[in-house]
């Protein structure tokens, strides 16, 4: 999409400064351990797979099989952690950076420059694909300041942002073929809920033949890479690490009770409730005009978090953000009225 000069001025100045706000958002977040609630998961996450892992008290892959099963960002943040220390024990760094009179150390400036940096490489794509672009990284990063209410456990996992920009790269290009079989395969890599993106091209406007093709290549894929990526990691689950499963029993029987707890809460309100995530949108962008290949693929992901996820913790409902602002633009759109015509 070909913008005026002007307009990419305006909207890039915006991304930057959203981008920076976040990185410092970031900081204090990856405390090992935070002071707050004493707790080191996100420190753990990100360094884990590196030469220099936080130490924790807590033994947070036992406990958890997911973590371990999502191996590829996990790469991705420990790569990125042996690189910084390594830079700085090479130059004789301290490794403390100094903003305004406060004082952060090296892993809350590698954490911050991850996070960042995906939310740079979203808000590239909607100034690429979407004219209202400055209306949608606007309410998106609102949307994200909800997960960093105290209640919410302001958890930053190495997939969360991945998983939000690829998602949305996907929906962007829902009308591309081969393009958005690339990028629905690299999420669902980083995250299962990319997995969900093969229903974009299940009922992309492709002949049938592309569509089960690609459907049915995207899930084979899918599965065989992520059971390859849990055998690298001794993951010992049942087909995909859902509901923190070993056994086709306990997946469903975990899935059912986990599903019953999320209507639960979900129905009993609080005042730091799911209906209250993506500024709102959640919940409305259901009751917004859509094409049937996004509705469809929207649903899917929201159930499937319904039955395999927590629903407060707001950061796995990122995926849905940016497309809930772009119905809402979209909608907006409608609602403005004719313009009046002149009196001869």
């Amino acid at each position: 999409m070909k913008k005026p000069l002007k307009q990419l001025a305006l909207e890039s100045f915006v991304a930057i400064s959203l981008c920076v706000s976040f990185f410092f958002f970031m900081l204090p977040v990856v405390m090992a351990p935070r002071y707050y609630d004493n707790n080191s998961t996100n420190a753990y996450l990100f360094t884990h797979i590196s030469k220099y892992p936080v130490q924790t008290k807590e033994d947070y892959e036992n406990e958890f099989p997911v973590f371990a099963a999502r191996m590829g960002p996990r790469l991705l943040t420990g790569a990125l952690w042996n690189c910084m220390v390594d830079l700085t024990i090479k130059n004789h760094g301290t490794g403390v950076y100094t903003w305004n009179g406060y004082n952060f150390n090296l892993l809350s400036i590698a954490f911050g420059t991850y996070q960042a940096g995906w939310l740079a490489l979203l808000f590239g794509l909607l100034i690429r694909y979407r004219p209202d672009a400055v209306l949608i990284m606007l309410g998106t990063f609102s949307g994200l300041m909800y997960n960093f209410n105290i209640p919410a456990g302001s958890w930053c996992y190495p997939w969360d942002m991945p998983s939000l920009a690829l998602f949305t790269w996907a929906i962007l290009i829902s009308k591309e073929y081969y393009p958005l079989i690339a990028v629905a395969f690299v999420a669902s890599l980083i995250k299962e809920t990319g997995a969900t993106c093969a229903l974009l091209v299940l009922l992309g406007p492709w002949s049938w033949r592309k569509r089960i093709g690609g459907f049915v290549g995207l899930i084979l894929a899918f599965v065989i890479s992520r059971k390859l990526l849990m055998a690298c990691g001794n993951v010992q689950t049942i087909f995909l690490p859902f509901a923190e499963s070993t056994s086709l029993f306990s997946f469903i029987g975990n899935s059912f009770k986990l599903f019953l707890d999320n209507m639960k809460a979900l129905f009993s309100f609080h005042l730091n409730s799911p209906f209250f995530s993506n500024c709102g949108m959640l919940f409305i962008m259901f009751f917004l005009p859509a094409r049937m290949q996004i509705k469809l693929t929207a649903a899917a992901f929201f159930i499937g978090q319904l039955m395999f996820g927590i629903i407060f913790e707001f950061r796995i409902w990122y995926e849905l953000l940016p497309l809930g602002m772009m119905q809402l633009s979209d909608y907006l759109k409608t609602c403005q009225p004719a313009p009046a015509k002149q009196k001869a």
